[in-house]
């Protein structure tokens, strides 16, 4: 993974995942332009495996859980914040949640999914603003 530590995740609708107060706050895939609630802060950890993990923190201090479908928590112990990060070639990037699933982006909602697809793949680029990200398949 990059090793820039905020990114934004920009969908392939031309909006971005934001996390929205009050605490512990709402995720939605509508938000059209970056701000605050628009960059999360990755905490990145290698197993001895050689694996890697990612979490994503809020504006908000929360964390995108894995836990009955993506939501945001205050600082799980249960593993539910750590998504597996896997390496898709070209600088392309896929999460796996806690339950097995990928994070998967649709016009309205951020969302689990069984297999990895066009949707589920993120590439990670640098924003005109000089702001570390990783944008859907569709380059968007």
């Amino acid at each position: 993974p990059p090793t820039s530590t905020w990114v934004a995740l920009r969908t392939p609708h031309k909006t971005y995942l934001s996390s929205t107060p009050p605490a512990p706050g709402n995720l939605s895939v509508t938000a059209t332009e970056c701000k605050e609630w628009e960059m999360f802060d990755c905490e990145f950890t290698t197993a001895s495996s050689g694996s890697q993990t990612i979490s994503f923190r809020s504006h908000h201090g929360t964390y995108i859980i894995d836990d009955e479908g993506y939501t945001l928590s205050p600082a799980p112990s249960d593993g539910s914040k750590t998504f597996r990060v896997e390496q898709v070639g070209g600088g392309q990037f896929a999460f796996r949640g806690k339950s097995g699933l990928y994070m998967s982006a649709t016009p309205t909602e951020l969302r689990r999914a069984e297999r990895r697809d066009a949707w589920e793949v993120f590439t990670h680029e640098i924003t005109p603003g000089g702001l570390s990200g990783w944008v859907s398949h569709h380059g968007r």
